[in-house]
């Protein structure tokens, strides 16, 4: 395929670029031997212009400089969609709609934010979402359960032929205080009838000390494959196929 990889951003982005700029245009005009400079503009159909003063002159003229460039750029960027086959439109259109989307989530610095926007407590619980949403799996984040005087929350609630299957990804069992919890949320799924080989998943991330000393996670997708299958997410035969693909 010929198409430029970058090209779905340029168009994008120069077509905001275009769009945000000001609508005006400057002219000159020499008067009784002074030159000066008109800003020319359309207002509810009509043309109007105001002399620029020389305070704002230059930021105008910068300005319009730069919207000049701008579609300059954005012509020759069109030009080059145009001369494109039509299947490598298609795709580009499709980038450009892809990148829209994205533009639309707010940015949450120093948050884990999945492809919605939504907040997720570690990378491994993305992964663990994504691999639902490959396999088409109906889930939540952050799940609720209880009443409004009593409630919980689960990392994922996800559904299967028999019902609702709560899942919790154990991230930080070296941590004593983070165990005991588990452990109390545990007892409290039980009370809720949800219960560990029945309705009530809980992975976990692996541990090993690196040559500096220091204590690094993993996670390992074999694992959290196999839960899914074993608590009926996910069909055998499906995943045996992403499983023996190599």
């Amino acid at each position: 395929m010929t198409t430029n990889h970058h090209l779905p951003t340029v168009l994008y982005h120069l077509d905001a670029a275009r769009h945000a700029c000001a609508n005006f245009s400057i002219s000159p005009r020499t008067i009784k031997g002074h030159q000066y400079f008109y800003r020319q503009w359309t207002e509810n159909g009509k043309r109007k212009q105001k002399i620029i003063s020389k305070e704002n002159l230059e930021a105008d003229l910068d300005a319009f400089t730069r919207k000049k460039k701008i579609k300059s750029c954005y012509r020759e960027a069109k030009a080059t969609f145009q001369a494109l086959e039509s299947h490598e439109r298609r795709l580009v259109r499709q980038k450009i709609r892809l990148l829209e989307a994205l533009d639309k989530i707010p940015d949450r610095v120093h948050k884990n934010q999945y492809l919605d926007g939504s907040i997720l407590d570690s990378k491994n619980e993305l992964i663990i979402s994504l691999l639902m949403d490959l396999f088409g799996v109906k889930y939540e984040h952050h799940n609720i359960l209880g009443s409004p005087d009593e409630w919980m929350e689960s990392d994922f609630g996800a559904e299967n032929q028999d019902g609702k299957v709560q899942w919790e990804h154990a991230g930080m069992l070296g941590l004593k205080a983070y165990l005991a919890r588990l452990c109390e949320k545990v007892k409290i799924y039980d009370g809720m009838g949800y219960r560990v080989g029945k309705n009530l998943i809980i992975s976990r991330d692996y541990t090993y000390l690196d040559g500096k000393n220091v204590m690094r996670n993993y996670i390992r997708l074999p694992k959290i494959a196999w839960l899914m299958v074993s608590y009926d997410l996910v069909k055998p035969n499906r995943m045996l196929r992403y499983v023996q693909r190599h």
